[in-house]
């Protein structure tokens, strides 16, 4: 019995992840003049959040190989998204920091995907949001819960 509700569970988050990649990715592309990929767009929050982060702490981060994550890195340094600093302390160590051009296409992406989940979400009944907003709090905190102690096997 247990099981099915493990698999259940799995199955449920997946598809929620689906849908709402789905969600982000049809509202990026009917506002094309904000050219910010998942990938990119996640990136930049994490150097937002964290300030200049080493290659090997981003990679662990996104789940991405240092060769994959480099090709990233350059594209969007070729963007003047972000740009290489040295270490203060090791000038070995590159980290990788969001510039302020970075910093205002996150922002103005996250204002325009705002503004359309704001429409979207008016189509919903008082209830439904209600419901919708304690859904997504409970499971943002379970799954930090699960982070926290997570014992994943490479």
């Amino acid at each position: 019995m247990k099981n099915n509700i493990y698999d259940e569970i799995i199955e449920d988050m997946y598809a929620s992840t689906k849908l709402i990649k789905s969600m982000f990715m049809k509202i990026a592309e009917k506002n094309r003049d904000i050219k910010l990929i998942h990938s990119n767009h996640f990136i930049l929050e994490i150097l937002l959040k964290n300030g200049a982060v080493s290659m090997t702490e981003l990679g662990e981060d996104m789940g991405i190989s240092k060769p994959n994550l480099t090709v990233i890195i350059d594209h969007l340094i070729e963007e003047k998204l972000v740009k290489r600093v040295y270490d203060e302390k090791d000038r070995r160590i590159i980290r990788i920091k969001i510039t302020p051009s970075g910093e205002k296409i996150l922002k103005d992406t996250k204002n325009m995907i705002k503004k359309e989940f704001i429409k979207l979400l008016a189509s919903l009944n008082q209830n439904e949001i209600d419901t919708l907003s304690e859904s997504i709090k409970n499971m943002k905190n379970i799954i930090i819960k699960i982070n926290a102690s997570q014992k994943i096997s490479k």
